[in-house]
């Protein structure tokens, strides 16, 4: 059974379920609801897109001197192969980081190449017509800068508030597969399961000892649901992760953790579309090195806090493109720790909201402006007594080609 137009963007959202991916495709937002016309069989069919993203992250502590800013430069290219029994997509992307601290007692600044990653997806179409199987395969490559030195280690900054903690991270790579059912025209279900090598690698030059993140799998599934103006979509994931390594000896492994996740878009009126997308994630308790016993143990109680997301998306179609209103809310409801960087995530709420521009032309090239500004509170420190505040702005301006 060849592929019909209306399962490509369906067979496309199956690969993009793997979401433990070092990689993740970023497509440029979808200008209509309206699904693909059906068709029959045809020849082999070709695409080339480029897009390049600068994008601008700035943040201050309310009422303190500390504040920081980083800048981040992507270049990155996809290509897709469609015939009347395969699909085969590929994308890589490569960049450059630039992150400062401007604190006054503790400033840095870190700049270099990003690490490069590479993700291929090849989908079949079964005789059946239903049933539409997929592997996928991607590579993070340390060309980035692992090691930092001096006051370059203080421009690590937390992930809540630029898009990177750290310009590289060792070798990566990441296998998976799953299939794709199409019940009917409307409804689709999507199971996948991936498992990612995690390579070692040395993030502190003045201390160099190897560190290695545990390997991680992940699983999930997802039921969407596509009408003539809208679609909906609801999900399950698990994911599992071994200990952590300093020169090979375990000194941290997260509990395992599940997310439920959901989206929803409607189009209505002259143009004007409206999108949402939550989630929710839970996670065990952790298993960390004891220096006073010299046992790897699990803790008492559960320390890490459940993640609440969600995100609403407005915009209106004009006849130069498309314009809209995007905001979102982050919710950590206890601690958390990100052993890659070594920071420790406090209870926090996050707000962003900010406009977005869409300009295209006939030849298929767009150029999109992005300006959200953030506020971000954290709970009580139990330890410090500290209560944060933290106020930013985060800055973005792309263009994109298709071929």
């Amino acid at each position: 059974m060849p592929f019909r137009l209306p399962h490509i963007r369906k067979a496309w959202f199956a690969a993009a379920l793997l979401c433990a991916a070092p990689y993740t495709a970023q497509q440029p937002a979808q200008n209509s609801l309206v699904p693909f016309a059906p068709a029959g069989a045809h020849a082999a069919e070709e695409s080339l897109q480029l897009e390049y993203e600068n994008r601008f992250y700035s943040w201050r502590q309310l009422a303190a001197q500390e504040r920081g800013h980083q800048w981040t430069s992507l270049l990155t290219t996809q290509y897709r192969l469609m015939t009347d029994a395969v699909m085969f997509e590929y994308a890589n992307r490569v960049g450059f980081i630039r992150s400062e601290r401007s604190t006054p007692w503790r400033p840095g600044r870190a700049q270099g190449p990003t690490d490069a990653t590479f993700n291929a997806t090849l989908t079949f179409a079964t005789a059946q017509g239903t049933l539409f199987p997929f592997l996928t395969a991607s590579a993070n490559l340390p060309v980035g800068r692992s090691t930092l030195f001096g006051r370059e280690k203080n421009a690590i900054m937390d992930g809540d508030l630029v898009g990177h903690t750290r310009l590289g991270e060792g070798l990566n790579t990441q296998i998976g597969g799953g299939v794709t059912w199409h019940v009917d025209d409307r409804w689709s279900l999507t199971t996948a399961a991936t498992y990612k090598f995690s390579g070692p690698y040395v993030p502190d030059g003045n201390f160099p000892f190897r560190f290695q993140s545990g390997d991680e799998i992940v699983a999930s599934t997802d039921l969407a649901y596509e009408a003539d103006t809208g679609r909906a979509s609801i999900g399950f994931r698990f994911g599992s992760q071994t200990s952590s390594l300093i020169e090979g000896f375990e000194y941290f492994r997260p509990g395992d953790g599940w997310t439920v996740f959901g989206t929803a878009a409607r189009a209505f009126g002259e143009g004007q579309q409206v999108e949402a997308q939550w989630s929710v994630t839970r996670q065990r308790r952790n298993h960390f090195f004891d220096p006073f016993t010299g046992n790897f143990e699990r803790e008492e109680a559960r320390s890490a806090g459940d993640i609440l997301q969600l995100s609403l998306n407005w915009s209106q179609a004009r006849s130069w493109g498309r314009w809209g209103l995007a905001g979102s809310v982050l919710r950590r409801t206890a601690n958390d720790y990100d052993p890659k960087s070594d920071l420790f995530i406090p209870a926090r709420t996050r707000w962003m909201v900010g406009p977005h521009l869409t300009l295209a032309n006939d030849s298929g090239a767009t150029l999109t402006a992005r300006a959200q500004a953030m506020r971000l509170n954290e709970d009580r420190v139990f330890l410090t007594g500290q209560t944060r505040r933290f106020i930013g702005a985060q800055f973005t301006l792309s263009a994109n080609l298709e071929f």
